[in-house]
C-alpha cells in the first residue's frame, strides 16, 4: 500500500522544516489518537532527517507501530491513557510535573504569554493552555516565524520554560506502562526530538 509522505513546510531552511513538521505531527498524535489516514501516513513516510541516530530508530518504531495498528485501537488507547474515568493514567499537562507554585502559575502565565505570541485558544477548544499538544502547537508556530537570532532566542526561551522541565519525566512514565503501543512509541519519538533540541538550545544559549 502506497503512502503520500509527509509535507513540509517550503518557506524555511529544510532542517527548520523538519522541525516545524515535527513539532505539527507530535501535536497531532498528542491531541487526539490519530485516524487511519495518518498511520498510513506515518507508515509509508520516510525520515526526513536521515537514517542514523536515536531520532531515525524512534521514527522507525513509530513507523512499524502505525502499520500494525488499529485506528479505532489507537484511539482507545489515547482515550484510556489521557482522559479515563475520573483522573487519567497520565498527565498530559505541564502543571502536572512542576513545582507547586510555579504550577498554580503555569495555566495564568500562558494566558498572558500566548497574545504575545500572537496566539489565543481557538473556539471550541475546551482544554487549558498547557496541555502537551498545544505547547507543541506553539513550537511549531514559532519555528514556522523564523530561524534569525530574535526567534531561536524566543523558541529556546519557550522550549525551557514550559517543556524542557518535564518532558523526560511524562515520557518515562509513558514507557512505564506497558499495556501501551502506538503510544510507547510515540512518547520515544516525542522524547528523541526533544532531547535534540534542548541539546541544540543549550549550545546557542
Amino acid at each position: 500500500m502506497s503512502a503520500q509522505a509527509l509535507n513540509f513546510v517550503k518557506s524555511l531552511p529544510p532542517e527548520e522544516a523538519v522541525r516545524a513538521d515535527l513539532y505539527a505531527l507530535l501535536a497531532r498524535l498528542f491531541a487526539a489518537g490519530p485516524d487511519a489516514g495518518l498511520l498510513t501516513t506515518i507508515a509509508g513516510s520516510p525520515a526526513p532527517f536521515g537514517d542514523a541516530g536515536l531520532l531515525a530508530q524512534a521514527w522507525s518504531a513509530l513507523q512499524a507501530s502505525a502499520a500494525a495498528v488499529d485506528a479505532d485501537a489507537v484511539m482507545l488507547e489515547h482515550a484510556e491513557t489521557f482522559v479515563g474515568t475520573g483522573r487519567a493514567p497520565i498527565s498530559i499537562y505541564a502543571s502536572h510535573y512542576l513545582s507547586e507554585h510555579w504550577k498554580e502559575m503555569t495555566v495564568v502565565e500562558l494566558r498572558d504569554r500566548l497574545p504575545q505570541l500572537g496566539l489565543g485558544r481557538q473556539p471550541g477548544v475546551s482544554q487549558p493552555e498547557d496541555h502537551l499538544a498545544a505547547l507543541l502547537e506553539v513550537m511549531c508556530h514559532l519555528v514556522r516565524r523564523g530561524n534569525d537570532a530574535d526567534s531561536m532566542a524566543l523558541q529556546r526561551d519557550f522550549f525551557d520554560r514550559y517543556l524542557g522541565p518535564w518532558y523526560r519525566r511524562f515520557c518515562a512514565e509513558m514507557k512505564a506502562r506497558g499495556a501501551l503501543h502506538f503510544y510507547c512509541a510515540a512518547a520515544s519519538m516525542l522524547e528523541a526530538f526533544l532531547m535534540i533540541e534542548s541539546e541544540a538550545f543549550s549550545l546557542e544559549s
